[in-house]
């Protein structure tokens, strides 16, 4: 009965363990690497959409005014605007200058 339990408490987390692992903790959706800026008295979140690399073709970005409730931008930039870019719209990085909002990254 011991040998039982050990191996469905085993199981139990085996499977709900890459559940878990693939879980956003703040956004819903497939997101990684985060940068984040202060704009406008507001908070923004852009991460990495997380997909293959010929897929990762746009950002969304997130806003909030109070850290809790979240509103979601959905493709602030996408390959089909930027003609240079082909994919990989990954890791970036942001500067503010004279409220510009200027947005770097690498193809």
């Amino acid at each position: 009965m011991k040998i039982f339990f050990y191996f469905l408490a085993g199981f139990v987390l085996y499977i709900s363990q890459p559940v878990y692992a693939q879980q956003n903790p703040v956004f819903p959706g497939w997101y990684a690497d985060p940068e984040g800026i202060i704009y406008n008295n507001e908070y923004w979140v852009f991460p990495t959409y997380s997909a293959r690399y010929e897929d990762q073709i746009f950002f969304d970005a997130f806003s909030s005014k109070d850290f809790v409730t979240w509103k979601k931008h959905h493709r602030i930039i996408d390959t089909a605007e930027v003609k240079w870019a082909k994919s990989d719209v990954g890791t970036k990085c942001f500067s503010e200058r004279q409220e510009i909002l200027f947005i770097f990254w690498c193809e």
